[in-house]
């Protein structure tokens, strides 16, 4: 019995032309599959960066006063006492009524430490966080507004500036209420993919 050793010129051809029609039928599935993968994996990561600037900022804000949110819609940013101890060190105390405003009542037994600044950061596309050290004790306070633009511009404290998440195109605050926060941001998702996550939601403090 002999063996062929090889395609006739023919069979070449006619196995090149079947296998680019086979291509050629399959190529757009292959392409249509790719794209549905990279725009999943897309709207996961958009999403992902849309929960976790909601997470970060509802760790803070949950347990605030509603006596000192402050409110800045045009930068945007936020601003509200913590009881948290400071995360950085040796950082300036702000100064009663110069800084701040302290209210007339008490909110014994807790004891606040700090004020969180959540700011958005346009040209970066980032949302971050500041700390500015407080010492009024129980004393709930609260920053007016050229306050708080005023303090978040202090070299003294830009120590204390961490970018929280990355990637939001855009974000919007607004007070909602006397103890509520109204974010409405759109995360960012590839440059090639024409498409963005657009999430409002309403955070509430407990105290």
């Amino acid at each position: 019995m002999r063996v062929r050793a090889g395609l006739t010129i023919p069979e070449v051809m006619v196995a090149m032309t079947l296998t680019g029609i086979l291509l050629t039928l399959v190529y757009p599935l292959l392409t249509q599959t790719v794209k549905a993968m990279l725009r999943a994996d897309a709207d996961t990561q958009s999403q992902q960066k849309a929960v976790l600037l909601i997470e970060k900022f509802f760790s803070d804000f949950a347990s605030t006063t509603r006596s000192s949110l402050t409110v800045l819609e045009s930068l945007p940013a936020a601003c509200f006492l913590s009881e948290r101890e400071m995360s950085v060190p040796n950082l300036a105390v702000l100064r009663a009524n110069d800084d701040y405003y302290p209210s007339d009542g008490y909110s014994t037994p807790i004891v606040w430490k700090k004020f969180v600044a959540m700011r958005y950061n346009a040209a970066e596309k980032s949302l971050q966080r500041m700390e500015f050290p407080y010492s009024g004790s129980s004393q709930p306070a609260c920053m007016k507004p050229e306050q708080l633009a005023k303090v978040m511009d202090d070299f003294r404290y830009r120590g204390s500036e961490r970018l929280v998440v990355g990637g939001i195109e855009a974000l919007k605050m607004r007070a909602t209420g006397d103890c509520s926060l109204t974010l409405e941001l759109v995360a960012q998702q590839r440059a090639d993919l024409n498409k963005s996550t657009r999430i409002q939601v309403v955070l509430s403090m407990r105290n």
